[in-house]
């Protein structure tokens, strides 16, 4: 399942499982299934792949809320449940 369609199908109720889902999902396709196909591959060069890089990003930036804030327009401004801000 898609972050769109997860989107669409668990609005706001159900997302926030639904990303933890998604990132773990997404650690475990682009490290360890590159592995099975290719068992030559170096774990360096799997690790610093984009997603992988994103996605670690993301949880950290996700678990260091309270000593770091966002920006005020991007706080402000919830785009996935509301219309875009003015």
């Amino acid at each position: 399942m898609g972050m769109a369609l997860g989107v669409f199908a668990f609005v706001s109720a159900g997302l926030a499982p639904f990303v933890a889902l998604f990132a773990m999902s997404n650690l475990l396709h682009f490290t360890l299934v590159a592995k099975i196909f290719n068992r030559h591959a170096s774990l360096k060069a799997i690790l610093f792949t984009p997603m992988v890089g994103a996605t670690v990003t993301g949880v950290t930036l996700s678990l260091a809320r309270p000593w770091f804030a966002l920006p005020e327009p991007v706080r402000r401004c919830n785009c996935w449940a509301t219309p875009p801000c003015r």
